[in-house]
């Protein structure tokens, strides 16, 4: 009886340890991400401090100019935490920023339901979202922005992101 009690309590206890690692591991992808975009978002302000704006500013210059961590180029394309395509620039399509524009985006593609939800519902820390303007969620069937004057800010609850959270979703981080 000793045996089955002991046995049961170590197959628990290793159970237990195996959820807490997975649950650490999907916490660590988004918390990869938080870090990501900070240090994206760093890099640009930097090279770009001297410049009137970000004219010029495009996927293949972020990535000629080393101004994103180089584990996310992967054959001469950026790519997310969740392995998905990421573009640098301006709008849907991360078009070359032109002049006279006061930011740019940076846009996370083909995300799925959770993945999407994940990054929404992540309490990102203050500095790590320095210069963030607002946050776009683009789907098939809807289009939300949120900005910081709104009370559904960063980080949505789990019940308002699955609300908008689609396949293939993309999520635009505007930074200005």
């Amino acid at each position: 009886m000793k045996k089955k009690i002991y046995l049961g309590t170590v197959i628990s206890v290793i159970f237990i340890l195996l959820c807490g690692i997975f649950v650490s591991l999907k916490d660590n992808k988004v918390a990869d991400w938080a870090e990501n975009i900070w240090q994206i978002n760093s890099n640009i302000r930097k090279f770009y401090s001297n410049r009137p704006g970000f004219w010029g500013l495009s996927t293949q210059s972020a990535i000629d100019n080393k101004l994103v961590p180089s584990h996310m180029v992967q054959n001469g394309k950026l790519v997310s935490v969740y392995g998905k395509e990421l573009k640098i620039g301006r709008g849907i399509n991360a078009d070359t920023v032109m002049p006279g524009t006061r930011g740019f985006d940076i846009v996370l593609y083909n995300l799925t339901p959770k993945e999407c939800a994940e990054t929404l519902i992540f309490d990102y820390k203050a500095e790590l979202l320095l210069g963030v303007n607002s946050v776009s969620i683009i789907s098939d069937k809807n289009t939300k922005v949120l900005g910081w004057e709104e009370k559904n800010a960063l980080p949505l609850s789990k019940q308002h992101a699955k609300n908008i959270c689609e396949e293939n979703s993309t999520i635009i981080w505007h930074i200005e």
